[in-house]
């Protein structure tokens, strides 16, 4: 079968969703499919720039490339499922959340409300034209219902590395690899840092928009020698990290799947997450493979000193954590037969 992957990309920014793109070529060519993938560029602001991107692949016909024609198309991310193929397949990562579940309301400016409402009218039409529709996670499953009342069965994949994270003794510290922007909310960790009583440092890793804020806010509440922000890690160390903390914080709002939950699962880490984090609650069992707390600092400090009170119950919390992930047999040769089914 030949297929095409469909996505955008913001240049210079590479998340979760450049590397589901880059998992599902490999696993579609390893399952013997001649694969590519075609992107555009995405800009988020202005308005007009989001408009010429939606028209622009709402204009793209791939039923054939130079006399070469997809037998499947795999859209993947807002708005290449605007594209034309009649045997189109979207697997939402997620929307554009800007005018779904993070709309400010009335507050917004009238060049947000027409865009909002095209965006909401076009959706309904090629979301409801694809021959088949997946969600990544129940979370992403759950607004497409509350939003546009479609059903989307829900097709799990693998975190990058899966093959290569593993487990070592722990250190005492929670490790918290993420963007550092204001959705992943790293600031949680570092303002429950104030109430650890127990010595249990925090290691952030990775850059984005809101590290001048965090380097200013450790400075202000003295947490210095207790918060340490990494930076970009290469993969070696960031599978060290993993493997030799004490446990992982990931508390996002509203997280639409989240691979940081499940390489620390893999890596046999308990997870701290938060109430309201999405994603993340479709993994992690209060209790049993990690906590489930408001997005409170004080109760995420709780959290982590539980772990460091009790080593043995931090260990069997992250075995459970473990293979729990191996029950739900998250494999890229099930996401792909689903997709090209």
């Amino acid at each position: 079968m030949r297929i095409a992957i469909a996505t955008v990309q913001a240049p210079f920014i590479q998340g979760g969703a450049e590397a589901l793109a880059a998992g599902l070529l490999d696993a579609c060519r390893l399952a013997g499919h001649e694969t590519d993938i075609v992107t555009l560029p995405f800009r988020f602001s202005p308005e007009s720039a989001v408009l010429r991107s939606m028209d622009q692949w709402e204009a793209e016909d791939f039923t054939s490339f130079s006399g070469l024609s997809p037998d499947r198309v795999i859209c993947l991310k807002f708005p290449a499922y605007y594209l034309h193929h009649p045997a189109k397949t979207v697997w939402m990562l997620h929307q554009h959340r800007a005018v779904y579940d993070l709309w400010p309301g009335d507050s917004a400016p009238p060049e947000a409300h027409a865009l909002r409402d095209d965006i909401l009218r076009r959706d309904r039409i090629h979301l409801s034209s694809a021959r088949f529709l997946f969600a990544d996670s129940q979370n992403v499953a759950r607004r497409l219902k509350q939003f546009n009342g479609l059903d989307a069965p829900v097709v799990y994949h693998p975190p990058p590395r899966a093959a290569q994270l593993y487990s070592a003794p722990a250190e005492s510290y929670i490790f918290a690899p993420s963007r550092l922007e204001s959705l992943k909310r790293q600031n949680l960790l570092i303002e429950a840092m104030r109430y650890v009583r127990s010595p249990v440092s925090a290691l952030i890793a990775g850059e984005g928009g809101q590290r001048a804020l965090y380097e200013s806010t450790i400075e202000a509440l003295g947490l210095s020698s207790r918060v340490r922000l990494l930076g970009s890690l290469s993969p070696s160390d960031l599978l060290a990290f993993y493997a030799h903390s004490l446990g992982v914080f990931f508390g996002p709002f509203d997280e639409d799947y989240g691979y940081v939950t499940l390489e620390a699962m893999l890596s046999r880490k308990p997870v701290i997450t938060c109430t309201d984090s999405g994603g993340p609650l479709e993994f992690v069992r209060p209790g049993e493979t990690g906590f489930v707390v408001p997005p409170d600092p004080r109760e995420i400090a709780a959290a982590i000193d539980r772990l460091h009170d009790d080593r043995r119950r931090a260990a069997d919390m992250g075995l459970n954590a473990f293979l729990h992930y191996q029950s739900l047999d998250i494999h890229w040769s099930n996401a792909v037969a689903l997709l090209t089914q």
